[in-house]
């Protein structure tokens, strides 16, 4: 569950069943909508967390980003601006297997966000999100960082943003 930051009353919920189907609800400051489904990961994942929500900050636009790969490491997301859904948008990611985990993190105080996916085949990749404008360039360009886990079959990944803090120093 996701909350709306100051703007509006709202909660972003998102369910993966064991039949691997993402089910998206929203609350409206009074009752729970069922907003949409999909069919997000294969069965044999849905062991695995293969979605994650996100607010940008300033805009207060919901995004919720899940694994859509069966063969291959594409990801889905569908964009709330607070009054319709958009349509589901497709990418690949730089790596070669289906997306198992996936962690979508928003920057404080700005509309851009972090997206980090691990693959069947134990690749990282992280790709950032520059709000209205998306993608950092290309998904696989070299704003893109590629790195091999571990493990597959476990979550051994998480990203925050840093945070800078100023203050008087003594002169």
């Amino acid at each position: 569950v996701r909350s709306a930051p100051v703007k509006r009353n709202e909660k972003i919920l998102g369910v993966m069943d064991s039949s691997g189907t993402l089910t998206v609800q929203r609350w409206n400051g009074s009752a729970w909508t069922n907003e949409w489904s999909v069919a997000a990961v294969p069965q044999a994942n849905s062991v695995w967390r293969g979605f994650d929500i996100a607010y940008e900050q300033t805009s207060a636009r919901a995004i919720v980003m899940y694994s859509r790969g069966v063969t291959v490491a594409e990801v889905g997301y569908r964009i709330w601006n607070g009054t319709a859904w958009t349509g589901e948008i497709t990418a690949e990611m730089p790596t070669s297997g289906v997306v198992q985990w996936l962690r979508y993190e928003p920057q404080r105080g700005t509309d851009r966000a972090l997206l980090v996916t691990l693959d069947a085949n134990a690749d990282i990749a992280s790709v950032p999100w520059e709000g209205a404008s998306g993608w950092s360039g290309v998904v696989g360009a070299s704003t893109t960082l590629t790195l091999t886990a571990s493990i597959a079959t476990e979550e051994c990944l998480d990203i925050a943003w840093e945070g800078v803090s100023v203050s008087s120093a003594p002169s």
